[in-house]
């Protein structure tokens, strides 16, 4: 593999470093100092797979000690800069969930830095308190976080952490998420990244952003165009398309020592589908004006289509256990979702709602998959439940979205929230909903186009 050279297609070296930095932010922050085992198993717990599930009210309270000396006043304004954005964060990110609602800190009865006392919480209706003390030293955050479960009125949750100042948010969102998962022993998205095509200066270029939209880094590759990013997490690899004059190129990224490599080449368009493995590429190319379904070596460039016709048959994305795959076809008339085997037999049409139905993508659990289908002319995101035991959906499709144009949806890492683009406002950016399409919102200001997530 070569590495990133200057040319049309580019990752210099500042990006290199910041992208290196800003993807391994784990190494830098979170150094856990110290566990205690809980002394009680909270009876308060989410059951996330019920379709309702009653939200936690919980008492989420942040202080600050220097010196020995406390300084906190239940207003979140009280509250040194650091500490401000550590509870906002902390916040957002848990309500934003629907699985938890926290007491506004004017109700609360309790000092922050106090003794917890049951009898301060239950007139409030407060299932849970959480109670974080931080301390900064020079460019070192410390934090540490207890939780109580207020019925029990006992301590189930005790640990420390110390993070770089610089990496501020990164610290926020990992309470947030040993606070999520205390209860519902599921590991949320806080942590996760989500990449996807932006402009800059003219030429497409591949951004990352947090999943709450912060922190946008530019990853240093541009462009003419970019297509079609597709993320492998076990090898941390990303595969895309460019084009610069009349040459397409489909290439891979390392994320693990931030090498690139041109895995095919050609005046016709190749655009990359999920990963089977390391080595093999699902892609979907274009020969003799059809476009197939074949698997690349990227070792070799050797392609072998395992599904082509007279037709259109596109987008190929892969099953969680890698046995089967989604695509687009048209060879009803119309384009909709099919699935097969990854020998490409097998083969069964998902879809037959709506006349337009494209993007296939799976849940990490794969039992439902999103697609986009037209409705009077505009193109809407639908959940379709599926069963993979019998290879066939459950239940009629669910429509998510009914403003604008909304396409190329991506589900979180949990499944549980669902990233896509939509010109909803007259510009194409990233947004993001719950898996029920409830709190939709925009993620980016500017253009945005194929949104993935990474963990």
């Amino acid at each position: 593999m070569s590495r990133l050279k200057a040319s049309g297609i580019r990752l210099k070296r500042k990006h290199t470093k910041l992208l290196w930095h800003y993807c391994h932010t784990s190494i830098l922050l979170a150094i856990l100092i110290f566990i205690l085992p809980p002394i009680a198993r909270a009876r308060v717990y989410i059951d996330i797979t019920s379709p309702n599930p009653r939200p936690i009210l919980i008492g989420l309270q942040v202080y600050t000690e220097d010196s020995g000396k406390v300084s906190f006043s239940p207003q979140i304004k009280a509250l040194p800069s650091y500490a401000q954005q550590i509870l906002t964060i902390i916040k957002d990110d848990l309500t934003y969930t629907n699985l938890f609602s926290p007491i506004e800190e004017r109700l609360f009865l309790e000092s922050p830095s106090g003794t917890f006392k049951p009898e301060n919480w239950k007139p409030l209706g407060a299932d849970a308190v959480v109670k974080i003390k931080l301390q900064l030293s020079q460019n070192t955050v410390k934090a540490l976080s207890v939780i109580y479960d207020v019925n029990e009125g006992v301590q189930i949750f005790k640990k420390e952490y110390s993070g770089d100042l610089a990496f501020i948010r990164t610290l926020a969102h990992v309470l947030a998420r040993d606070i999520y998962k205390r209860f519902t022993d599921r590991d949320p998205p806080f942590e996760a990244k989500i990449l996807y095509v932006g402009q800059i200066d003219g030429k497409k270029s591949l951004f990352i952003i947090d999943w709450d939209g912060a922190r946008q880094r530019r990853l240093g590759i541009s462009s003419e165009t970019v297509l079609s990013p597709k993320w492998f997490e076990k090898e941390r690899l990303l595969a895309y398309t460019v084009r610069d004059g009349r040459r397409w190129s489909l290439k891979t990224l390392d994320f693990n020592t931030m090498t690139q490599k041109t895995v095919l080449e050609s005046q016709t368009l190749a655009i990359a589908g999920d990963f089977i493995d390391r080595k093999n590429l699902l892609v979907t190319y274009t020969d003799a004006d059809n476009q197939d379904i074949y698997i690349l070596d990227t070792e070799t460039s050797r392609l072998k289509k395992i599904i082509g016709g007279f037709g259109i048959e596109i987008d190929p994305v892969i099953s969680p256990d890698k046995t089967k795959f989604l695509f687009v076809s048209d060879r009803s008339g119309s384009p909709q979702i099919y699935i097969a085997e990854l020998s490409g037999y097998n083969i069964k049409r998902l879809t037959f709602k709506g006349n337009y139905n494209t993007s296939p993508r799976w849940s990490p659990t794969g039992d439902a998959f999103v697609y986009v289908g037209s409705v009077n002319g505009r193109n809407q995101i639908f959940l379709q439940r599926f069963d993979p035991a019998k290879t066939e959906t459950v239940g009629e499709p669910e429509q998510l979205t009914f403003k604008g144009d909304n396409e190329e949806p991506s589900f979180s890492p949990d499944g549980r929230f669902i990233t896509f683009s939509s010109n909803r406002d007259g510009l194409w950016r990233i947004y993001i909903m719950r898996i029920d399409g409830s709190g939709q919102k925009a993620l980016t200001e500017d253009y945005g186009f194929s949104p993935v997530w990474i963990k």
